[in-house]
């Protein structure tokens, strides 16, 4: 009844009916493959958005691996939602999926820490303390830290930090770099110049004007990600405003602006790349202890047109 099977009574169907919805029964798609004979390995990917062009390239690098490995692959967007994520995860596992890279979204990741007892598991840019899975970053403290240091050793002493939200793993890492590099260098980080839950372009650009028309503005920028940066370039060029800017992610765009910036770039493909061999790794071997593994990020200057 429930796979739509015909010479059902009415009312036997409509009992069923009653019963599917008292119960929350969901029909396991997995189940119905096998029924029907076709089940090929079947992985997921879940990441926090498909409209930035870096995950975009992570998620060919995954996809790009297990095809070539002869599996399936799911790939859904949990927009930085917790609950979503937690959904789509039910859902992949009703669809078959045994294996997931997963991009992790929220604060709240008790639903992972249940998931990863059942299934094999490889985190991508966010590390998750204590999860039972491998994963995947590039060097956020380390290449920060260096650049940052490298401002300060040109002088600035008020360097703002563009952040996104503050629970995010990789912006965590980037402030923690950004501030021990002033401690490092005996400079003092200036509290009234960070600014955190910046989400869009827009929303960067806004937050440096108001920084650009205060009594006291910044001589540099850090920019935490390349949508961030992108908004600070653009406000500096429509203003003439000379700043120093650096930015984490690499940024095509920028060879547009008239704006000097550095870069710190790293391989967004080759990181959904490792995470997928990792990931079919750990599938095949018997019991494996979770593994790290950090991607290099280069710096690379722009010097304006």
């Amino acid at each position: 009844m429930v796979n739509g099977e015909r010479y059902v009574a009415e009312t036997t169907a409509e009992r069923v009916r009653a019963a599917v919805r008292q119960l929350g029964f969901r029909p396991h798609q997995a189940a119905r493959s096998l029924a029907r004979g076709r089940r090929l390995p079947m992985a997921g990917l879940l990441v926090t958005t498909l409209e930035n062009p870096h995950v975009v390239a992570l998620a060919h690098g995954v996809e790009r691996v297990l095809r070539a490995a002869g599996h399936s692959l799911i790939i859904a967007s949990t927009d930085e939602d917790a609950q979503q994520e937690r959904q789509l995860l039910e859902d992949f596992q009703d669809r078959g999926v045994d294996s997931l890279v997963i991009v992790p979204s929220g604060e709240d990741h008790r639903h992972l820490f249940a998931a990863a007892g059942s299934m094999s598991m490889v985190l991508a840019h966010r590390i998750i303390a204590g999860l039972d899975a491998d994963s995947v970053a590039p060097d956020d403290w380390g290449a920060t830290r260096a650049a940052v240091k490298g401002l300060l050793r040109e002088g600035h002493e008020r360097i703002a930090f563009i952040g996104d939200l503050d629970y995010i793993y990789n912006i965590r890492q980037r402030i923690a770099g950004f501030r021990q590099a002033h401690r490092e260098f005996g400079a003092a980080t200036q509290e009234d110049l960070l600014r955190f839950g910046v989400r869009t372009t827009e929303e960067s650009r806004s937050v440096v004007s108001g920084m650009l028309d205060s009594p006291n503005p910044p001589t540099a920028i850090f920019g935490s990600n390349n949508l961030l940066t992108l908004g600070v370039l653009e406000e500096l060029h429509e203003r003439g405003r000379e700043v120093a800017v650096v930015g984490f992610d690499d940024l095509p765009e920028a060879r547009y602006f008239d704006v000097p910036v550095k870069v710190l770039a790293y391989d967004k493909s080759g990181v959904g790349r490792t995470a997928a061999q990792l990931l079919l790794e750990r599938a095949a071997a018997e019991d494996p202890a979770p593994r790290h593994v950090t991607m290099p990020v280069t710096a690379r200057r722009f010097t304006g047109r």
